[in-house]
């Protein structure tokens, strides 16, 4: 009996390890045969051995100069580099198989790579020539497209494209939640009720579901509809007609929504409303060194992060673009160190009269990020907090003569300050003021962890 049908019976019993090594010594007898290696890919991928796999890979094919020819072997390989965060080299595989293969599997895992690590054009440019080549109407890829569409800003196509999905599949959930998730999100919201109506008639009751009704209602509320007035004059730069509007507003708008509406218009404007020192982050972002930067804690809060079941790429109705980030993870955390690092915020947040917030009372609520290259967090703000926080675990190295702002963040007002992240820095704001982060192009993490003060 061959080493292969060996290894086959040993998979089947159980045995990976075993079969694992009649595999690698059949695939050594005849190098040229891929079933083979797919055998060896499998065993390793099953056993949880990625970095064990990308490393044989290495040696067997990138060494040799030799190339993957089949989809199958493609996708486990890059699957391994996947779980290990080497985007990168999943991103290669799968680009140099897509070359030789139309196959929709390999594209659509492609596009999800190329999505995350914020590649739009490239992944555009993938998706519109296998859908038009091979004149293929799968959903995930249409809904990719559509992702891709939309966070390039084209929004009339990426509606299109939605709208093509649950014409391909009128019953199923999903495709009528993405587009009253996208609708929500480009204000239309008589649209996105319409849609997520037939999605819950469909399967009713889900948490996706029942979480973006939720949404919608709080963005129908009469001062939601008002500041959202501002914000077309703010985006238009009607700065007169919405410096009077808040004016007029200013008695009963919730005041951390009001300030953080002031904070975008130029500082004349500011001025005749009385906040513009209230809107200058040079006076009002606080930067402490919390942790040392070779402080073990900083080891310890990261893979709190890294290991946390929720963290997710791209977060819905989320800032964060070409990156992870959690759910709650101060108050569903029980480790140590987190309580530590609980505490220490408290401690500064006491020291500082301009949070006007009582540290005695107030409970942090956060959030880990895990940004990828040309990762970045798009402009927002914490309106529904009284303070914000940010304390840096790790942050590329960048030469900022070179790069630019590349990887810092940027907080917006009468004058914007620019600030870059390094390990162990903690930045305290108030709530209202907007920021974001500028993306940054290497193969390194920038992780986080993002705090409220509540």
């Amino acid at each position: 009996m061959d080493k292969n049908k060996q290894g086959i019976i040993a998979a089947q019993s159980g045995d990976l390890k075993t079969a694992q090594i009649l595999f690698m010594e059949a695939f050594a007898e005849t190098p040229n045969n891929e079933g083979l290696f797919l055998n060896v890919a499998r065993s390793m991928s099953m056993q949880r051995k990625h970095q064990e796999l990308l490393s044989y890979f290495d040696c067997e094919f990138t060494e040799k100069g030799r190339q993957l020819k089949e989809p199958n072997s493609a996708i486990i390989m890059a699957q391994s580099a996947i779980e290990v965060g080497m985007e990168g080299i999943a991103i290669a595989i799968l680009e140099e198989i897509q070359k030789k293969t139309d196959n929709i599997s390999i594209a659509i895992m492609l596009s999800e790579q190329l999505i995350k690590t914020n590649q739009l054009e490239k992944c555009q440019s993938v998706l519109t020539k296998i859908l038009r080549k091979t004149k293929n109407e799968d959903p995930s890829l249409i809904t990719n497209l559509a992702i891709t569409e939309s966070e390039l800003g084209n929004y009339k196509t990426a509606e299109e494209l939605y709208k093509k999905v649950i014409e391909i599949r009128p019953n199923e959930f999903l495709g009528f939640y993405n587009i009253a998730n996208f609708m929500h999100e480009a204000g239309n919201i008589d649209s996105a009720k319409a849609y997520l109506a037939r999605a819950e008639s469909i399967v009713a009751n889900t948490p996706e579901a029942r979480k973006l009704k939720d949404a919608i209602a709080d963005s129908q509320g009469e001062e939601s509809t008002k500041m959202a007035k501002i914000y077309r004059l703010i985006e238009n730069e009607k700065w007169d007609n919405a410096k009077d509007l808040l004016m007029k507003y200013r008695e009963k708008a919730d005041q951390n929504k009001w300030m953080a509406a002031a904070c975008e218009l130029p500082k004349k404007q500011q001025e005749h409303l009385g906040v513009e020192i209230r809107c200058r982050p040079s006076l009002i972002v606080k930067q402490i060194q919390l942790i040392n930067e070779n402080d073990n804690m900083i080891n310890i809060l990261t893979q709190i992060i890294k290991s946390n079941a929720s963290l997710a790429w791209n977060r819905v109705g989320k800032p964060t673009t070409g990156g992870y980030q959690t759910h709650e993870i101060f108050r569903n955390t029980h480790e140590k160190a987190m309580k530590e690092l609980t505490s220490m915020i408290k401690q500064n947040i006491a020291s500082n009269d301009e949070l006007n917030t009582n540290a005695q009372e107030a409970e942090v609520s956060g959030w880990g990020v895990v940004l990828k290259s040309g990762g970045f967090q798009k402009k927002h703000t914490h309106t529904e907090s009284k303070a914000s926080g940010v304390l840096y675990l790790k942050a590329p190295k960048l030469d900022q003569n070179k790069t630019g702002f590349d990887g810092n963040i940027r907080f917006i007002g009468s004058s914007d300050l620019t600030l870059t992240p390094y390990p162990g820095l903690m930045l305290l704001f108030p709530s209202y003021l907007p920021h974001e982060t500028i993306p940054f192009a290497c193969n390194e993490e920038r992780i986080c962890l993002a705090f409220n003060i509540l």
